[in-house]
């Protein structure tokens, strides 16, 4: 009888994340980072804050969004700069990441949301705010919050390479029901603040929706190229 093949040999090479390649870490800590910068946890969070010093209600949406926009661009530039380290055929796209840098991608931006809503609030009980900012605030924060329950289910049914939150699932359940927490006493302070219009909030909603559009349109970069040889790779 011939011997059995070795069970390496049967599989092939193991499959590898950046998290697991010296030179590849670096660019993959970069990406994560302008990722929690450039969530729209974070783009809120940009606006609210502009809202609270400015008298004026497009600019700081427009701000927010454009420079945002190029910070996740540049996200995917680092994102498909650290994947490129490993050749196709022995990447991981479906694996979770590391639920500490999960966890710290979550919860700062959300941190910096729950921070930037206490200062608008503050600011709503002291001047008035521009015209619209309340209600454009409470449709973006909707928006938001159904954003996240969508992605929420489209993870629990899509393959995993095709999951727009890589994150462990635990983390991800928790970190939406945190979001979910702060969306909600957000929009209902805002609301018990400021006048309620209809077109503030559809154009709230529809900012926040095209934001997250961009992102995942972002996403289509490709990031499986090949630049160094795989000798340098773990086996």
């Amino acid at each position: 009888m011939a011997d059995r093949p070795d069970a390496r040999a049967e599989v092939g090479p193991r499959l590898l994340h950046p998290v697991e390649v010296r030179g590849a870490r670096v660019a993959y800590a970069k990406a994560t980072a302008l990722r929690m910068a450039s969530s729209p946890h974070s783009m809120i969070a940009m606006t609210l804050v502009l809202w609270a010093i400015s008298s004026n209600v497009v600019t700081p949406v427009l701000g927010a969004v454009v420079g945002l926009g190029i910070c996740a661009y540049v996200e995917r530039h680092h994102r498909a700069e650290a994947w490129a380290f490993i050749p196709r055929r022995r990447q991981h796209p479906g694996r979770d990441e590391p639920a500490l840098w999960s966890a710290a991608g979550k919860l700062l931006p959300l941190c910096a949301l729950a921070w930037a809503l206490g200062a608008y609030v503050s600011v709503l009980g002291v001047r008035e705010a521009p015209t619209l900012a309340g209600s454009m605030a409470v449709g973006a924060l909707a928006a938001l919050a159904l954003a996240e329950l969508a992605a929420l289910l489209w993870d629990r049914l899509a393959p995993r390479d095709r999951r727009v939150d890589a994150a462990p699932a635990v983390v991800v359940t928790t970190s939406v029901v945190g979001s979910l927490l702060v969306l909600a006493t957000g929009i209902v302070t805002i609301l018990d603040r400021s006048s309620w219009e209809q077109s503030g909030f559809l154009v709230g909603a529809g900012v926040l929706v095209a934001y997250v559009t961009l992102l995942l349109l972002l996403r289509l970069v490709p990031r499986s190229i090949r630049c160094v040889p795989a000798s340098v790779l773990p086996a």
